[in-house]
């Protein structure tokens, strides 16, 4: 299969999810994951809505940044990327799933904390069932950031965890590990380091993958899908 998977989670039964490349189109995603059903993306506006497929799976999901599903039928819901991270948060027991858009305005609003909460109090599932991949995402080397945009990820994490997710820059300006901050995020909610795998691919390094910062606002996105299966 032209995509990648998380490994930690490849393995739970009945879930469907992949990372796709640049070698692998929209169109080709349900095919390589064995099923024939859609895959439904919303409009990304950097902000921490979680959409439902449960109730109304074919209802256009308008504005979001993630989506939430428990269903064995219908859309297979994706987030796009292009710098930004991806985020799976799956509880296997209740057989439910979460995908988010983690860029930084969404790691600032508290989408990664929204979907841990929404899987405990909608579906049931127990903090200590559940499991996050994440995805690729722009590497902090190459992740320069203005003091204003520092100042609010390292709001986003205490105050302990900063160094982890900043280092300095330019004057004016930081470093920022995004997927360090979704790290510590998890952490904070509950998730052991053990319960959370990282993808490590820079997509500004990786030609595999689209990069607005490397090629401009023209660049594509990939895509992490996820859904459940009978089984």
């Amino acid at each position: 299969m032209r995509a990648l998977q998380f490994r930690t989670l490849a393995g739970i039964p009945g879930l469907l999810h992949a990372i796709t490349t640049r070698a692998l189109p929209r169109e080709a995603v349900p095919g390589a994951l064995g099923v024939a059903r859609p895959v439904v993306t919303a409009v990304q506006v950097h902000e921490a809505t979680i959409r439902s497929l449960d109730e109304a799976p074919d209802a256009d999901p308008g504005r979001a940044d993630g989506f939430c599903t428990s269903r064995v039928d219908g859309p297979l819901p994706a987030v796009m990327g292009a710098d930004c991270p991806g985020v799976l948060l799956v509880a296997p027991r209740v057989r439910a799933l979460a995908v988010l858009h983690a860029g930084w305005r969404g790691v600032v609003a508290g989408i990664v904390p929204a979907g841990l909460r929404l899987l405990q109090e909608r579906y049931g599932a127990s903090p200590e069932e559940l499991l996050a991949g994440i995805g690729p995402g722009i590497g902090q080397d190459n992740y320069e950031v203005s003091d204003e945009v520092a100042d609010a990820i390292a709001g986003s994490v205490p105050a302990r965890a900063r160094s982890e997710v900043l280092r300095a820059g330019r004057p004016g300006h930081a470093y920022a590990d995004l997927r360090a901050a979704i790290r510590v995020q998890l952490g904070v909610h509950g998730l052991p380091a053990a319960a959370i795998e990282t993808h490590t691919a820079c997509t500004y390094d990786d030609e595999r993958f689209f990069s607005y910062r490397r090629d401009g606002p023209q660049t594509g996105r990939h895509l992490l899908v996820a859904g459940w299966r009978e089984g």
